[in-house]
């Protein structure tokens, strides 16, 4: 025990002697080392399975935890609905909130983004994913009707006709395969989720899967002593955080900056389709300075290094399409064993939570256990479908990107960069781009008729484009004062 936090821990003989003023980077080891394997639904019961994966290593299904992540707003609030003492005790360890729209220099597609004031609609938490992750662990453990099963693999799901009735599993060490009854069983085993082949074994059909390849390239550095260049009283305004989407109609490279939990600042440069990444610091600031907006190398051409380069490789985006088979009564899908995204998009954990707040839903409704399969997919598809849609499409408006290209959401996409755009001079049009981004309302609610003559008085030339050509962002500071 360490102050009021239980670990529990496998797979190791290292004793931790260690103080509070080791807490932080206790946490950030323990927690690294288990893998989420299962989750299941019983009688009053909930039960996380999950696999050791040895001490002083990043989780094994989330390889990206070295590098920079952000949760999307949509994901932050239902965080806060379900552990109201989940951020308060993440601030206590050095994490930092931020708002997402005022906080944030946004760049996209080679221009700035007007910053408005936006009484923390999109509020944002800035620190390193496994100190995320381990509160969240720990929130879910003080669950009185939550039991852990600690070091265990699962082989496969037991079966009676068409109904799942729970999962077989071996413990570590242990070859003697053991068996869990379950009302509920929902896989959250990530990408690499067997559901698919144990569906097959059992002759059940398989869903369609499709792929599509961008090979994203993270470059990660933590940094301190930071310029204050562009930080509260310099002329360029205040902010938290960079946002740099892509620099380029097709050049999809990719910048974020923020501040994590009392290290500093932890920066991420991006690549596509296996371009060059900087492997040291001196390749890092000559790749900000060729690539990105004057500002990012002028913030960190002093910065002194904690860590990195770090290099970290995601191949691109992976679904399943789930609702357009018949699953067997008693099984969910969810999480990355559904829909896998490109990282860049930062989507995953609020996609996450989207589908967990419909299960939540799905279940209170009482809903019969042979339509509870149809009745949950249905809500989350169009959920899924909005993320895949602007993950995918995005990674293709890089010519190099494999996969199946869609005309319709081509088109969508120019019209949302537009629409990105014009928002710099109205502020309803600025306020519904960054609702979808944040994924807080869905993508048709830019396809209101408004929203369409405003683009079409822009093709037109009857509106101007709201393209910034200050080398700086606009807003800041002075318009949060006179707003």
């Amino acid at each position: 025990n360490i102050g009021d936090v239980s670990l529990r821990i496998s797979g190791g003989n290292k004793p931790f002697l260690t103080s509070l003023a080791l807490f932080l980077e206790l946490i950030n080891e323990c927690f690294q080392s288990f893998q989420v394997e299962c989750f299941f639904l019983g009688e009053n019961q909930a039960v996380v399975s999950t696999q050791s994966t040895g001490e002083h290593h990043l989780r094994a299904g989330v390889p990206q935890g070295a590098h920079l992540h952000a949760t999307l707003s949509a994901g932050t609030v239902l965080l806060k609905k379900w552990f109201p003492n989940l951020i308060p005790d993440l601030l206590k360890i050095g994490a930092k909130m931020s708002d997402g729209e005022n906080g944030w220099l946004h760049y996209f597609e080679g221009s700035w983004i007007r910053r408005r004031p936006s009484n923390n609609r999109y509020p944002l938490i800035c620190c390193r994913r496994p100190i995320l992750e381990s509160m969240i662990r720990k929130h879910v453990l003080e669950i009185p009707n939550v039991e852990l099963i600690d070091g265990c693999t699962v082989s496969n799901f037991t079966v009676d006709g068409n109904q799942i009735t729970g999962i077989k599993y071996h413990q570590k060490g242990d070859e003697e395969e053991y068996e869990l009854a379950s009302n509920l069983v929902v896989d959250c085993t990530g990408r690499n989720s067997h559901t698919p082949q144990w569906l097959a074994k059992l002759g059940f059909k398989e869903p369609e899967q499709k792929e599509v390849v961008s090979h994203v390239t993270y470059s990660t550095c933590i940094l301190d002593n930071i310029s204050q260049k562009g930080r509260p009283g310099h002329p360029e305004g205040d902010w938290e955080c960079i946002a740099i989407y892509s620099v380029g109609k097709t050049d999809l490279k990719s910048f974020f900056m923020f501040p994590i939990d009392g290290v500093g600042l932890m920066a991420t440069a991006t690549s596509f389709n296996n371009d060059p990444a900087p492997l040291n610091f001196e390749e890092y600031l000559e790749f900000l300075k060729n690539y990105y907006p004057h500002i990012v190398h002028d913030v960190l051409k002093d910065a002194k290094v904690v860590t990195g380069p770090a290099i970290y490789k995601n191949k691109g985006s992976i679904r399943n399409y789930y609702e357009n088979v018949q699953l067997p009564s008693g099984l969910l899908v969810a999480g990355d064993a559904v829909a896998s995204f490109s990282p860049v998009y930062g989507q995953g954990i609020a996609v996450a939570c989207l589908e967990a707040e419909q299960l939540q839903k799905v279940l209170e409704e009482n809903t019969p256990s042979e339509k509870l399969s149809s009745v949950y997919f249905s809500r989350v598809s169009p959920i899924i479908g909005a993320a895949w849609d602007l993950a995918t499409n995005g990674d293709m408006k890089d010519p190099r990107t494999v996969g199946k290209r869609s005309f319709v959401m081509n088109i969508i996409l120019k019209y949302f960069a537009i629409l990105m755009h014009l928002g710099n001079n109205d502020s309803s049009i600025h306020r519904v781009t960054f609702d979808v981004m944040h994924m807080r309302q869905l993508p048709t609610a830019i396809m209101k008729p408004k929203f369409l003559f405003a683009a079409f008085l822009y093709l037109i030339g009857l509106k101007d484009s709201g393209i910034s050509k200050q080398p700086f962002p606009p807003g800041g500071e002075k318009e949060r004062i006179a707003a």
